[in-house]
Order: C-alpha cells, then structure tokens, then sequence
C-alpha cells in the first residue's frame, strides 16, 4: 500500500514534470488540474491579487476540463482569511462557516482548503483553492499546496518584471524618439528662423526675387516639419497616406537646398538629376523625408572631415542595378519594373557588415550624437510606397544607398492646381480658439477676396450660422474646440434646410473626418498645416458655383 509520503513525492514529481516547459497562463492551468488530482478535490483555481480586495483567477480546472477566468471580491469568503493567515481550511462546513459568499452556494461547495501564494517582498500577491462538494480533509497536503505556491509566485514575479522591464524599454525607446524628434525639428525651426531673419532684416536691400527665394525655404522648411508630424500620426493610426503625382526630381532639388546649412561645412555637394525624369506616386511630404534623411546621413558620415556627397537620379530598374544590394524592400516591391531610383553617396568611413545588419533597426545608430531614427523612418516610408532601397559600404570605402520608387502611371509631372477661384464678396465665418491660427486663416482668406466673420469658440460660430438676417456663405471650422467642436456644430445644423456649406479644419487629421465628409455633414476637410493651394482647393469643394473654373 502507498504512504502519504510516497503519493505526496510521485505528486511533486508529476508537478514538476508538467509545470517545467511551461509559463503563464499554460503553467497556472498544469497548476490547477494537478491540484484536484492531488487532493481528489472537484474544483481547482489559481488566483491573481488585482487589488487588496480583489481577485482575478488566472487558472480553474474541474472534472477533467479548464473554468474561463472570474473576477470576484474577498469581502465575506474564505479567500481573505487564507491571505490574512498562513492557510485556511474547512473540511465540511464552508457554507455554514461564510453564508454570504453566494458561488459557494452555487457551486455546492461543502470543503474548502486554500494557500496565499507571496511574492519577493513576502506580500501575499495571489491564491490557491481547492474546492470539493463532499467532505475534504487535506491538511496532510498542506506542504505539496505550498510547494504549487512557491512555484506559482515564481511565475507571477516574472510576470511582474517582464512588465516592468517592457515599460523602461517603452520609457526609454519613448526618449530616444523625443530626442529624436526634438534635434530634427531644432535643425527644421533653425532653417526656418535664419531664412525669416535674412529676409526681414534685408528688406528693401534685396531685390524681392532673393526675399522669394528665402521665404521659399522657410515653406520647404516648414512642410519638412510637418512631415515628421505627419510620420508620427501614421505611426499611431490616427493619419493615412496621401497620393500625389511628384515632380521627384525638383523634390530632391528643393530638399537638398534646404537640407544644406544643417551639412558639415566641408561636405562639398555633386548633383546629377537630369532634365525629362519621370514623376513618381506617394505622399510628397513623406518623400520628402526620405530624401532629407538620406542627404543628412551622408552628411553625418562626413563631420569633421572633407568630403563628397553626390545626389544622383535616373530611371532604373534593381535587377539592372544589382539586385544583390537591396537591404530593405516593400512586400509589393517590384524589382525588373523600371523605378526612378535616387542615389545618395558619401566618402565616409563606410560601415562594417554588423552595422549594415542594424541599420534600420530604430534607435541604432553609430553616432555618437545620432538618434537613429532617420533610416527606420524611411523603411517605414518606402514600405508604404512600394519602395526598396540598396545599401553598399565597406570600411574605407564610403557608403551608398539608392533609393528605388515606382514611376506614376500618368508619367507626367505633379497635377496643376485648378484655374484661379473667385471668391471675391464671399463671407466665410472662421471658429478657432487659437488667435494665432484664427489671425492666419483670416488674412488668408482676405487675400482670396473673401469677408470674414471671426468667432472665438463653438458656441459663439453657431450662434452666427443661425442668425438668419446675417449672411454666411461658407464656415471653416476647427474640429477640436472648447465646448463645440466643429464635427458637433455641423452635425446641429446638418437637417437645416438652408445649412452654410462647412470646412472642417483639424490638426490631428483623424480619418474620422472621411466619415463626416461621406455623410454630407461636412463640404469638405483642411488639414494642418495648410497652404495657399489647400485652402483654395477646400473653398472650391465647399463652393463649386463660386470657384469660377
């Protein structure tokens, strides 16, 4: 006949068997079944302490099936004598003993034996409960119930580092992206202040093509910052991507000419973009991007030293290129089609196989003041334009990357904006509660000839829009304001017969304004930061009959 002892071992042996492969979830669910085939008990749990009175069971396990997961609080159950004291146990009379509890009713418990399960700080952080519906007497197994304990405390603190060290590598990848995000918006706002200071301090100096010419690259400058916005909405969901037909060409032209200040003085720059080269297809601002952070990684190659960085453009196709070096290409990345494909050199120090490997991982980097965040970003970018890009660099020997991007279908440059609008005499109410954006729309818009009727908040623009005698011919509205945003004022005068055709302006361009659009509540949506031409386009959506072409 077998011994408590030797049962209690082969136990034990089984526990370990079953439980050594497996974590989490699958290990407290091993857990729970080998509880009732230990003790011969009819229910099994094991419990998570959610709060000082509440419990969450990780595990349950009756007659040969697991039980889904239940909350429950302690107050009135034998559960929160166990985590008061060493043990509990009620071999016959737990209903008696806690007439409260009502699952004990439901369940027909009659016996109940249970263990706190602590963690390194020897604060109970869980439970362990064997249940049966016939009288229960297991004392002899308290000893095995604290071994199930020990073990799944072990697991429960792993869990509970692993979410702590996950949130420090949130914390810190969050760090390293702000900097990030902060040295490329310093270098954008430094361009953007030197051009605006030599245009304003040159007035009447300068002919006004040279003050032109400044203020052009203040707006690259400024479009570039928007971009890196506008890759940090599409990294959290909230922006889609725009299609344009792109003169890349004069992108790449523009982009280098804004890019070169931020370049190391000695970096001496080669251009070959030839006449006639196709248009490509994608979102302007993102490729932008990539041209900027293929140019300022050259240039970072090259601090402290002279040397040549070239920008090259031709129409190619990889496999003609040598489709061996491609380091980084979209799913639908077509490789004998012919692309327009930019190249980017440097005669730096080159790279070693190990950082060629790492390139493109975020945060990795090989500067001592780098972020690493630039070549992730245009990863991102080129998988999301049916893009690759090839990489060749050896120590000594410099490093290039060549940028290959699908040709437009129409092969013709970027679209020309519609024939000049009139909206001369047009009334528009604008609503922002930011002076500084309402003051810009306004002189925007009485640039295009249009009067305007100003309003500081939702409730104040409603209040216009209803006043009959007052005529208001169109509203651009913000989305996000105190007390009535403008998704809610269109949405209050949407069954007006004679409703104000509405422009929907918004920062955060959330894809819920497509919603908007699609329901008739809206004429049409403005993203910011806007330009002239968006402006324009969103006044002739709203108002076809005055758009004058």
């Amino acid at each position: 006949m077998t011994s408590t002892s030797d049962h209690l071992s082969l136990i034990a042996r089984r526990l370990l068997e079953a439980t050594s492969r497996s974590t989490g979830d699958d290990l407290f669910v091993a857990m729970a079944q080998a509880i009732t085939e230990a003790l011969g008990a009819r229910w099994a749990f094991v419990g998570e302490l959610i709060s000082s009175t509440r419990v969450r069971t990780r595990a349950g396990w009756t007659e040969g099936a697991p039980i889904a997961p239940v909350e429950y609080d302690l107050e009135g159950t034998p559960c929160a004598q166990v985590l008061w004291q060493d043990a509990c146990g009620y071999p016959s009379d737990v209903q008696e003993q806690f007439p409260d509890d009502h699952m004990l009713v439901e369940m027909g418990v009659q016996s109940y034996f249970g263990v706190p399960v602590f963690g390194s700080r020897g604060k109970a952080i869980g439970i362990i409960v064997a249940l049966h519906d016939a009288p229960l007497y297991v004392d002899q197994y308290k000893d095995l119930l604290d071994l199930f304990a020990l073990r799944v405390g072990a697991e429960l603190e792993r869990e509970r580092i692993d979410r702590l060290l996950r949130q420090n590598e949130r914390l810190e990848s969050l760090g390293l992206l702000a900097g990030g995000v902060a040295h490329d918006f310093n270098n954008l706002l430094t361009a953007i202040m030197a051009n605006v200071g030599l245009a304003t301090s040159q007035l009447g100096r300068i002919p006004d093509a040279e003050i032109a010419d400044l203020l052009t690259d203040v707006e690259h400058a400024a479009k570039t910052a928007a971009g890196l916005t506008r890759q940090l909405l599409a990294y959290s969901g909230k922006v889609r991507r725009r299609q344009d037909v792109v003169d890349f060409a004069a992108l790449v032209g523009e982009t280098v000419k804004m890019v070169r200040p931020l370049l190391p003085e000695k970096a001496h720059l080669r251009f070959d973009l030839p006449e006639g080269l196709p248009a490509v297809e994608g979102d302007m601002i993102q490729l932008r991007q990539v041209v900027m952070n293929l140019v300022r990684n050259a240039g970072d190659a090259l601090v402290g030293r002279e040397g040549v960085i070239r920008v090259q453009a031709a129409v190619a196709s990889a496999f003609a290129a040598g489709y061996d070096a491609i380091t980084y290409q979209a799913e639908d990345f077509a490789a004998d089609r012919a692309h327009l494909a930019l190249t980017v050199s440097d005669t730096g120090d080159g790279m070693d196989t190990g950082a060629l490997a790492k390139m493109f991982v975020p945060f990795f980097t090989t500067k001592a003041n780098g972020h690493g965040f630039g070549l992730a970003i245009t990863a991102g970018i080129l998988g999301r334009h049916r893009g690759a890009i090839a990489v060749r660099s050896a120590p000594g020997e410099g490093t290039t990357m060549t940028v290959y991007l699908p040709l437009a279908a129409t092969g013709g440059g970027p679209p020309q904006d519609a024939a000049e609008a009139s909206f001369a005499g047009t009334r528009v109410l604008i609503a922002d509660d930011e002076p500084r954006v309402r003051d810009s729309l306004a002189r925007a818009l009485q640039q295009l000839g249009c009067e305007v009727v100003e309003a500081v908040d939702g409730e104040q623009a409603l209040r216009a829009l209803r006043e009959v005698p007052r005529r208001i011919d169109c509203a651009v509205l913000n989305l996000f304001m105190p007390g009535l945003g403008g998704d809610e004022i269109a949405l209050a005068l949407h069954g007006d017969r004679d409703r104000v055709p509405i422009v929907l302006n918004s920062g955060l361009q959330p894809q819920a304004m497509d919603d908007y659009l699609r329901s008739g509540t809206v004429a049409a949506a403005l993203s910011e930061p806007w330009t002239g031409a968006d402006l324009r386009a969103a006044l002739r959506a709203a108002l076809p009959a005055r758009s004058g072409g």
